[in-house]
């Protein structure tokens, strides 16, 4: 048995073999080195392993960066989700400051493990949320709040002084 952890690492199948003949017992969070090298704090990808690894080549941080996951056997929630995640963050790095990345519902992911971690008094250096919907709030009016303030960051008031119009 491996990880969805070693078949990214390891690409091909002798290496893979070898790796799985090398493993330890398997745990239930994975941390997938996306880039190893680096100084300061790792930057913690949550969910889309796959779509992490290209970004993290075109950014070319200077900063250790591992995509995580946990393996989901049934229902639950973004809290027990996100503890789950911390818990394999934590093994990694047991100390702030923290940088987190999620995609989807890793933005909701990382989002609530920041607020875990701000709340057990830690630091989170960085926080970026990709295409994420917004937590308790549903699409139509979460989008059209995320329209509103952008209209106003951008154009201001239009030419007479008066407010752009709320969609």
């Amino acid at each position: 048995n491996g990880t969805l952890a070693q078949v990214f690492r390891f690409p091909t199948v002798a290496a893979l073999g070898e790796a799985l003949d090398e493993s330890p017992a398997l745990t239930t969070q994975s941390l997938v080195p996306l880039q190893e090298e680096g100084e300061g704090p790792a930057l913690f990808c949550l969910c889309g392993i796959q779509l992490y690894r290209p970004l993290v080549r075109e950014l070319a941080l200077d900063n250790p960066v591992f995509a995580t996951y946990v393996p989901v056997s049934g229902p639950s929630s973004v809290e027990v989700l996100s503890q789950e995640y911390l818990a394999g963050i934590r093994a990694q790095q047991p100390r702030g400051p923290y940088r987190l990345m999620g995609f989807s519902l890793g933005g909701v992911l990382a989002f609530e493990i920041a607020q875990q971690l701000w709340a057990a008094g830690e630091t989170v250096e960085q926080l970026v949320i990709l295409d994420s919907d917004v937590p308790g709030e549903d699409r139509a009016s979460a989008m059209k709040g995320v329209l509103r303030e952008m209209r106003r960051a951008l154009n201001g008031p239009d030419q007479d002084g008066r407010a752009m119009p709320d969609y």
